[in-house]
């Protein structure tokens, strides 16, 4: 469940990092979302991987061993099943885009959704999108 503010805290949240670097074990594409899920509902969905990886490898390593085939099955476990459309999407959820180095997870923001890269946060539009989550 969002909190009955949780738009001014996502809010908050997208302008605190919208220039902060992408970090492996940090700030990721799984880390930047499980911190928009927690500014939202209060519940931090990372608190046991967050710090026990600096590396893709070791982030996949972490979903391995925790049973899961990729990232996309660890975000089903932990959010439910995805929507039938990602297009369906509203603000502060989750979505699975399709970038040049990998499937990312985003937050949504509109019509676009964020995620971290080296320079900050980086728009990816909706037409890149594969899979989406509700939050709350």
């Amino acid at each position: 469940m969002r909190k009955p503010d949780w738009d001014k805290h996502l809010l908050n949240w997208f302008r605190e990092n919208e220039n902060r670097p992408f970090c492996w074990g940090s700030f990721d594409c799984a880390l930047a979302a499980a911190e928009a899920i927690e500014v939202q509902t209060g519940i931090d969905q990372a608190a046991d991987v967050r710090g026990r990886y600096t590396s893709a490898k070791g982030a996949l390593t972490i979903i391995k061993k925790a049973g899961f085939a990729d990232l996309e099955d660890l975000v089903t476990d932990r959010l439910g099943p995805p929507l039938r459309n990602p297009r369906l999407a509203h603000r502060g959820d989750i979505v699975l885009g399709k970038l040049d180095n990998g499937p990312t997870l985003l937050v949504v923001m509109g019509l676009t959704a964020f995620g971290p890269a080296e320079d900050g946060l980086q728009a990816i539009p909706m037409d890149r999108w594969m899979k989406a989550w509700r939050v709350g």
